[in-house]
């Protein structure tokens, strides 16, 4: 990810951003020690220990994307209650 440029995306779009979190996941799953990105001014920097963060922004973009088109949030997590009546 270090040799593109990503001038035009929208920052603030969670649909435009998710596809390149997404790439620096592939990456780093795939054996990469670290994974770059570049936002108009703005770098952002994933290694290997990262890999929880990373994952959790790229489920959080998905549901924000979601939500922006319309469509039911994914990855939803539900508690379990457990009682007594």
């Amino acid at each position: 990810m270090a040799d593109n440029d990503f001038d035009s995306v929208d920052i603030d779009d969670p649909c435009a951003l998710l596809p390149i979190y997404k790439k620096a996941l592939f990456e780093l799953e795939t054996g990469q020690a670290i994974a770059r990105g570049k936002f108009g001014s703005d770098d952002i920097e994933f290694s290997r220990a990262d890999m929880g963060r990373l994952t959790r922004r790229v489920a959080q973009l998905e549901n924000e994307c979601a939500i922006k088109q319309g469509k039911p949030r994914q990855n939803r997590r539900r508690a379990m209650r457990a009682g007594f009546r």
